[in-house]
């Protein structure tokens, strides 16, 4: 039999044997049709790779991705209080059997069984109710040491208002980065650093030394009431010292100082430190950062066993430092200068 095959497909495919005539057309047609469809989809997919690279590359394999619900995220800003909730559910109990007009009828008898649920109340509204019962209370304690007028109070609200529209307004910002996808590791510990002030607002709220609410006070107080702020001021500086000191008695390495001992080291820390004027939860640890800074002052004042003690929680202190600056609450000063201008100022 005569070998008849296609010379063009014979001399690019010698070993392949392809029918020629019209058979080979259809063939050779549907080939051209394939190679067609080839291209087009290698194109296709080149095109969506590329497509993709210019967008924001995707999640490594294994990588750890943290995601946070809204829930929680309220909770963590705005606190919140948990209730126990008691609701009444009906449990099929017993089943009888009687007879109406003569046809037995099967009756489930229920009684009721008491289910209780925690739920955790954390809107906003209610943080707003918290914030400003804080408030009054806050400018009730003060009027009643200097006498505040009618204005002065309501500047004081107005105040309070406004440090918690703000932090309202931080935690509407902050929320969607938060919530709306997983993050990476990178992400959330970056964000998370954003949402500590936020958090720290459940703990000093209104009353930080850096709020609407303090720079009010301290703006719209006359020469007189100021004298008799500070009155108030020093006897709750004074009040955080001492129990910073008590607390250092009930530790491992108790520090435990005679009332004479005791006293002046109070003394120097109030006339030298920088103790906050309001209790906070890290009052203890910046006791003891002040009185790092005013070694010289203290050092003489107690034995060589008493100072080692003081100093083992002085040097512990120190580990909380970075969270203490990040937070607003404490910043390490270089020299004895910068402590004489912060006696000063709180003088004024």
């Amino acid at each position: 039999m005569t070998d008849r095959r296609d010379p063009l497909l014979a001399s690019q495919y010698p070993d392949v044997a392809v029918p020629c005539g019209r058979r080979s057309q259809v063939l050779l047609g549907r080939a051209f049709v394939l190679l067609m469809l080839c291209a087009s989809v290698n194109s296709a997919a080149g095109l969506q790779i590329l497509e993709e690279d210019d967008d924001v590359a995707a999640p490594v394999v294994g990588e750890r991705q943290f995601m946070i619900t809204e829930q929680q995220f309220d909770q963590m800003v705005f606190g919140g209080q948990q209730q126990v909730v008691q609701r009444a559910v009906a449990v099929p109990r017993a089943q009888v059997v009687r007879r109406v007009n003569r046809v037995q009828v099967i009756e489930v008898v229920e009684a009721a069984e008491v289910v209780q649920n925690l739920v955790v109340q954390s809107s906003i509204a209610d943080f707003r109710k918290r914030m400003e019962s804080i408030a009054v209370a806050e400018i009730e304690a003060v009027d009643r040491r200097v006498s505040l007028t009618e204005a002065q109070k309501k500047k004081l609200k107005l105040a309070a208002r406004g440090d918690v529209a703000q932090i309202v307004s931080g935690a509407a910002e902050l929320r969607p980065k938060l919530t709306s996808k997983p993050i990476n590791q990178q992400q959330y510990v970056a964000l998370m650093k954003e949402l500590q002030p936020l958090r720290m607002s459940q703990q000093f709220g209104i009353l930080g030394e850096n709020s609407l609410f303090r720079k009010t006070l301290r703006g719209t107080l006359t020469a007189e009431q100021r004298v008799r702020f500070q009155t108030l001021v020093r006897e709750r500086q004074r009040t955080i010292v001492s129990t910073a000191l008590q607390n250092l008695e009930r530790t491992t390495n108790g520090l435990r100082l005679l009332v004479e001992k005791r006293d002046k080291v109070i003394e120097v820390l109030l006339e030298r430190g920088r103790i906050p004027q309001s209790n906070g939860p890290y009052d203890q640890y910046i006791v003891l950062l002040e009185a790092s800074l005013l070694r010289d002052e203290l050092r003489p004042l107690l034995s060589e066993t008493e100072w080692e003690k003081f100093e083992l929680h002085m040097v512990s202190a120190k580990r909380l430092v970075p969270t203490l600056e990040s937070y607003g609450l404490w910043t390490e000063r270089r020299s004895n200068v910068d402590d004489d201008e912060v006696a000063d100022a709180a003088k004024e």
